[in-house]
């Protein structure tokens, strides 16, 4: 299996990302993204639930966390920002894409990404500044750089498009897979056994993921056998670092048709 993608350097987007939009702008592309901050609110138990709006040109994409083998998952540098002690980005359902001959997982159009904030004092401003670094995907593909900050007060009214976002995220049930490992040359092989999902309909998609970032995933394939729906992935460690596989560790969403999408935790055995 191929495991490099060569992916089309461009040079880097920037901007300035306030409460009102602001365009990400491409040297060579012109307009591919605008990114908004949904100012949010603070929430009972002490966190503000902000959002990025991140509003794409016809035609292009960005990608999920787990992106497939050919993206490049968005990821937040938070330094400058002030009175943060945390953050979580929360995804939405995402779709399967297929991309010269690859396999990506993200969203088209738009796509709004709830920001779980932990403040590190109660009750004042949180100052979000920093880099958001995302993967942008038409007929190629490439990286953007966006600059984000803005001041989130602890006034506010919850928003209904993050919530809705909220809603659509991978609803985590307590079910587990069944798994069973195998040695590969430079990794594990891993196949789950998946439980019955009778909540998922039309064709499913999975995507598997372990709790260190750095770990190279394979797509996930999907076979039938006597009755029973297996999921086979591979994994592979950085360069020159061994595979200790945590099996608590295991990731696993699964989407159907949309609004539906669950995700399981670690593996029955």
């Amino acid at each position: 299996m191929n495991r490099t993608v060569n992916l089309l350097t461009a040079a880097a987007f920037a901007c300035a990302v306030v409460p009102s939009a602001s365009f990400a702008q491409s040297s060579s592309d012109g307009d591919v993204a605008a990114v908004q901050v949904i100012q949010g609110w603070r929430m009972d138990q002490g966190n503000h639930m902000a959002a990025l709006r991140i509003t794409l040109a016809p035609g292009w994409k960005t990608y999920w966390r787990a992106p497939g083998e050919a993206g490049i998952p968005p990821v937040i540098d938070w330094a400058g920002s002030q009175n943060l002690s945390d953050a979580m980005i929360h995804f939405p359902q995402p779709r399967a894409f297929d991309t010269n001959g690859f396999r990506t997982i993200g969203y088209k159009d738009e796509v709004i990404l709830p920001l779980e904030l932990t403040p590190g004092a109660q009750g004042e401003n949180i100052v979000v500044e920093g880099v958001l670094e995302i993967g942008v995907c038409q007929d190629i593909c490439m990286p953007a750089s966006v600059q984000i900050r803005a001041v989130l007060p602890p006034s506010g009214a919850p928003s209904v498009d993050i919530e809705t976002a909220l809603r659509s995220e991978p609803k985590r049930i307590s079910a587990q897979p069944t798994c069973q490992l195998g040695l590969i040359s430079d990794g594990v092989r891993l196949t789950a056994e998946l439980p019955s999902l009778p909540m998922i309909s039309g064709d499913m998609v999975a995507m598997a993921e372990t709790a260190d970032p750095r770990v190279w995933a394979s797509d996930t394939e999907l076979t039938q056998k006597d009755g029973k729906t297996y999921a086979t992935v591979e994994f592979v460690p950085p360069r020159g670092s061994a595979m200790v596989f945590d099996r608590s560790s295991l990731r696993l969403t699964i989407l159907g048709d949309p609004g539906e999408a669950v995700e399981m935790m670690g593996c029955a055995g």
